[in-house]
């Protein structure tokens, strides 16, 4: 689930079963394995769990860990990743963006620092084949979250 640096961080969970529709904010990190259907705004690292999936938007946060579907704007001060079997599809601003080979990914990529003009940046459309190994099982983002993140 969380990365060892992730462990003692506080955060909300959006489990499998709940669907969350208007606003979302958290102060701190945020895992789903539900659905989403709002501007999310998260002060930490949000995850997306596999089967998790947010849509409408637009997704703000500190970093941006996808194992499951984006379906909104996403703009981070740090990194996004795209996870093997992940899809996000949404214009991305981060200071960085990782997309694994397996992911999808529909949108434009621009820098946080960039200023943009409507027109001058084509699409980046990727769909790069599934052929490498499952990242979110390797990282934990598919179990389980621990009820007491203070272990």
């Amino acid at each position: 689930m969380p990365r060892r640096d992730d462990a003692r961080e506080p955060y909300s969970y959006v489990d499998a079963e709940t669907t969350v529709e208007g606003t979302l904010v958290a102060g701190a990190r945020l895992r789903v394995d539900g659905r989403v259907r709002a501007e999310v705004r998260v002060d930490g690292v949000l995850e997306v769990a596999p089967g998790g999936r947010i849509e409408i938007g637009p997704v703000r946060a500190g970093d941006v860990r996808i194992a499951g579907a984006i379906l909104a704007d996403v703009q981070a001060t740090g990194t996004v990743e795209v996870w093997n079997g992940a899809r996000l599809e949404g214009d991305v601003r981060a200071a960085s963006l990782d997309i694994e080979e397996g992911a999808t990914f529909l949108g434009r990529s621009l820098s946080a620092e960039a200023e943009v003009e409507a027109d001058s940046e084509a699409p980046v459309r990727s769909a790069i084949d599934a052929s490498a190994g499952d990242t979110a099982s390797e990282s934990g983002l598919d179990r389980e979250p621990d009820p007491d993140p203070t272990r």
